[in-house]
């Protein structure tokens, strides 16, 4: 100001400061409730992910899968994959979370197998989440 004169240079400066301070403050609040509601990442597509793990050899069903952020940057996921009987469960573990690291960048891989039965015999603890609802069980006086 004391070389051009220009004393409007002040304000017009400290509003652009004080711009860029809410964006910024937008942005990071906005990031820090996507954490906190454990939203899925923007960059990330679901059923992009879905598609590269049934694509694997032997992986029969993916359901409750969930993908997250736990902090800026670290993306998680978890998910239940249905395993053809005669799959070699761990190396499939080891390649899903592989090509989950290298495709989507996800460095926190939780994976619940689940294996077909042989032979169509009945395997307890078998997810049935998502397949249908347990319908409630009736008393002999509602029959």
């Amino acid at each position: 100001m004391l070389t051009t004169g220009w004393f409007l240079a002040d304000p017009i400066i400290s509003v652009g400061i004080g711009v860029l301070i809410l964006v910024s403050g937008f942005r990071v609040t906005r990031e820090a409730l996507g954490i906190v509601l454990e939203f899925a990442p923007k960059h990330i597509d679901i059923e992009e992910v879905k598609r590269v793990l049934l694509s694997l050899n032997g992986v029969r069903d993916v359901h409750d899968l969930h993908v997250w952020t736990i902090t800026s940057g670290f993306v998680a996921l978890a998910c239940h994959m249905r395993v053809a009987a005669e799959a070699d469960a761990s190396a499939l573990l080891r390649e899903a979370g592989n090509a989950l690291t290298q495709r989507f960048q996800i460095r926190h891989v939780t994976i619940q197998p689940e294996h077909e039965p042989l032979h169509g015999q009945a395997e307890p603890g078998v997810c049935c989440l998502g397949e249908h609802a347990l319908e409630p069980e009736r008393s002999e006086a509602g029959r």
